[in-house]
């Protein structure tokens, strides 16, 4: 996983990206746990801050190339946000005050605790 690489190589990298593409949203995702889901080749995104969960969930359905009857659940800080707030707006609520990155995880079925 990402966030075991040490707390300063992540800053790094997240220093490097902001240098890049400081207007965007640095979403780390990574699969969420069980057996159903495949892992997504790409697990880094920069992401537009007015865009909508809905169409980042659906890039990530469409990565995953799942079929339209799977429902797919992505969250943040393990909590599903409303598909209509921006990236931004998840991102001022959920992001990583150490390294500046917005975690999430992805799955198939909704899985707590």
């Amino acid at each position: 996983m990402f966030k075991d690489k040490p707390l300063e190589k992540r800053r790094e990298i997240y220093r490097s990206l902001m240098k890049e593409k400081s207007d965007r949203i640095a979403v780390i995702m990574n699969k969420g746990v069980g057996d159903g889901i495949a892992k997504l080749q790409k697990k880094k995104y920069l992401l537009p801050p007015n865009m909508k969960l809905a169409n980042f969930t659906q890039e990530i359905r469409n990565r995953l190339k799942l079929d339209s009857r799977e429902s797919l659940f992505v969250m943040f800080n393990g909590k599903i946000y409303n598909a209509q707030q921006t990236m931004s707006e998840i991102y001022n609520m959920c992001r990583d005050p150490e390294d500046g990155f917005l975690y999430g995880t992805y799955n198939t079925e909704v899985t707590f605790g």
